[in-house]
């Protein structure tokens, strides 16, 4: 039985660029997969850095406004959801989850 279901990885970074999440997270978040475990992603919308796209070679959704009310908001719906960037950054792939549009 598994100590946990569920992850969510906070990430983003000020001006380190994407080489701490592709050489830390994304092994992180293949690793929690391999046996299991459920993982999305979060940041914050002011992060000059984006994650996302290291997130996005790990099929997981993941949310770019995690700060705001919208992103707590949507954050639960990234479980079982199509592995997309919601969110309100141009890496989005669109605002909100489709369970969350249909109230499900």
């Amino acid at each position: 039985r598994l100590p946990c279901r569920y992850v969510v990885l906070v990430g983003g970074s000020v001006g380190e660029g994407n080489a701490r999440a592709a050489e830390i997270d994304r092994p992180l978040i293949r690793q929690w997969q391999d046996v299991g475990i459920e993982v999305v992603a979060a940041e914050r919308r002011d992060s000059p850095v984006s994650h996302v796209p290291v997130y996005r070679e790990t099929d997981i959704a993941s949310v770019d406004c995690i700060d705001t009310a919208l992103g707590q908001i949507i954050l639960p719906y990234l479980f079982g959801a199509e592995t997309e960037a919601y969110g309100l950054k141009e890496s989005a792939d669109r605002v909100l989850p489709q369970a969350l549009l249909e109230g499900r």
